[in-house]
């Protein structure tokens, strides 16, 4: 399941290189 705020890896696999390093995986959305 995914929880609000948070991607699949599938998707991380597709976006991750187009976005800047900004700590780490979901560190920009997470409360």
């Amino acid at each position: 399941m995914v929880g609000r705020g948070e991607l699949t890896d599938a998707a991380w696999e597709r976006i991750g290189p187009l976005l800047p390093p900004s700590g780490g995986r979901g560190g920009q959305w997470r409360d």
